[in-house]
């Protein structure tokens, strides 16, 4: 893996820019093209990852802005998905150029294609000089949490460049992303049973989404050895989240294998992939209802914030 150097976003940095390639989802969330259609990014290919189940409810109107729009509209297998990502990268970057430069929306993905965005990013990057990528998103508004209690399709890393490395004298120490999903971190709790465990809690995204969050996670919370195991990050800011979660994850390091659930806003999921390539020892886990999961669709609330990660492979020694 390639350590990626990250840096602050602004919104100026998705308007005001244009980019090698930019890349959304087409899916059954109304906020899956919010950023293409409020801000249309200026790109020289425009990709829209489409996903091969559950299309429902935005997700024909969605389908129809983006066509309309010029996007490129693929649906590839998850097995295939970061190889096929990779291709489109390498074919759209000038061939003269030892750079791309890369906007990445993912408000709309699974957690296991954001990993594969950034799987294909790395890839790409041991080929060329630079790669530089501004990942957006955009917070959903206010719905209340899902209350269907299905069971997990899948458990365990969230793929295998990210399943962290293995050292069985030292204990494992849980890090859970909370959302407001009725006791989902308490599950994964239960099912790794770690040595320790810290919560990294959002701030941010609404009043009624943080009393949610509280009320879905009062059993876990009980189990949390005191307040310096709950680390608060905010939404907005995740550059502050990146910095806060690599210091911690290098520091546990020493003494424990960490172990990152990342539950809650899909930002923080990134941050912690952003994470684990500078520190392989840390495994990236996803716990996925897949298609248990009744879609539900989510709207934006007008913020969008962001994040720039620069890949640079190491220089060549003579």
């Amino acid at each position: 893996m390639i350590p990626p150097l990250v840096s602050s976003w602004t919104i100026d940095c998705l308007d005001g820019a244009r980019f090698d390639v930019f890349v959304c989802s087409l899916g059954f969330e109304t906020r899956a093209r919010y950023i293409a259609e409020k801000h249309t990014p200026e790109a020289n290919v425009r990709v829209a990852l489409a996903f091969e189940d559950r299309q429902e409810l935005a997700y024909a109107v969605n389908a129809e802005f983006l066509r309309n729009a010029g996007f490129q509209i693929y649906s590839w297998p998850d097995d295939d998905f970061a190889d096929a990502l990779a291709a489109v990268f390498e074919s759209s970057r000038n061939s003269m150029s030892r750079s791309l430069h890369v906007c990445i929306d993912i408000s709309s993905m699974s957690r296991s294609r954001v990993a594969a965005c950034v799987v294909a990013l790395q890839r790409i990057a041991f080929g060329i000089d630079t790669v530089d990528v501004d990942f957006v998103y955009t917070v959903a508004a206010y719905s209340p949490p899902p209350e269907d209690d299905v069971p997990p399709v899948h458990t365990g890393p969230v793929c295998e460049e990210f399943a962290g490395w293995v050292d069985p004298e030292k204990p494992t120490s849980l890090v859970l992303g909370l959302g407001y999903e009725v006791d989902r971190a308490l599950g994964a709790f239960d099912l790794l049973e770690p040595a320790d465990v810290w919560t990294f809690i959002p701030q941010g995204v609404s009043h009624e989404y943080d009393t949610a969050l509280e009320g879905a996670n009062s059993g876990l919370l009980k189990l949390v050895r005191d307040d310096a195991h709950k680390i608060y990050y905010s939404v907005e800011r995740p550059v502050e989240t990146f910095i806060k979660l690599e210091s911690f994850v290098h520091g546990i390091s020493a003494v424990a294998r960490p172990v990152i659930v990342p539950f809650g806003p899909k930002i923080f999921a990134l941050v912690s992939l952003l994470v684990a390539c500078a520190n392989p020892s840390a495994a990236i886990w996803r716990i996925s209802f897949g298609h248990h999961e009744r879609a539900v669709d989510r709207f934006p609330n007008g913020m969008v914030t962001g994040i720039r990660a620069s890949f640079a492979r190491a220089p060549r020694r003579a």
